[in-house]
């Protein structure tokens, strides 16, 4: 049986990465700082998604999506490991839990901006203090379809329905890239210019 749930594919959360890697690779020079944070981000504006992994392997693939882990409690908590971890890792626990909740609810924000026709039509985004689902009236991004068989799952990933959504979302998030991409630029040579100026006087 094929549902449609409001999901962006990973190429729109793949933009967020994008976006907020942009300013903190700017203050890693070393390759490896720079890769070690995109691959964190990476991984934190996906983690939501990780409710599938249950329900594959009981044959249900949606059977949890959509559950506790989209929500504003499972942000929290996943900053909270973060923030734990980060002294391991070699980075700031404020800076490095703060970055990765926010990445976390990047993706909340995305699927919340989605048409979902799934029985549930939303994000039980209060839980654990509420299990109703949520979901904003207003939709942006096309719905995602796919097989509820575990056996079929990712084949029926592969549509032309999807792909068309895939095609809005690129567009969608391009665009807002390109726009933050522009209005960093115009952020940073304004703040290179007025050091320059400050140099300048500071010397005379």
């Amino acid at each position: 049986m094929v549902r449609s749930a409001g999901v962006p594919s990973p190429i729109a959360h793949g933009f967020i990465v994008l976006a907020m890697a942009q300013g903190v690779v700017r203050q890693h020079a070393a390759r490896p700082r720079r890769v070690f944070w995109v691959f964190a981000l990476l991984i934190a504006v996906n983690a939501a998604d990780l409710d599938f992994l249950p329900g594959i392997l009981i044959g249900d693939p949606e059977r949890f999506h959509h559950g506790p882990t989209h929500s504003l409690f499972a942000a929290a908590i996943f900053g909270l490991i973060a923030a734990g971890v980060a002294p391991m890792l070699g980075v700031a626990a404020y800076r490095f839990g703060a970055l990765m909740t926010v990445a976390y609810l990047s993706h909340l924000a995305l699927d919340a901006w989605s048409i979902d026709t799934s029985p549930t039509q939303g994000m039980t985004i209060l839980w654990p203090f509420s299990s109703a689902p949520l979901q904003l009236p207003v939709s942006v991004f096309l719905d995602i379809q796919r097989d509820d068989s575990h056996r079929t799952f990712f084949v029926s990933l592969l549509v032309w329905h999807n792909a068309k959504a895939i095609v809005r979302e690129v567009i969608i998030m391009g665009v807002l890239w390109a726009v933050y991409r522009l209005a960093m630029s115009i952020t940073y040579l304004s703040a290179a210019r007025d050091d320059a100026a400050g140099g300048r006087a500071g010397g005379e």
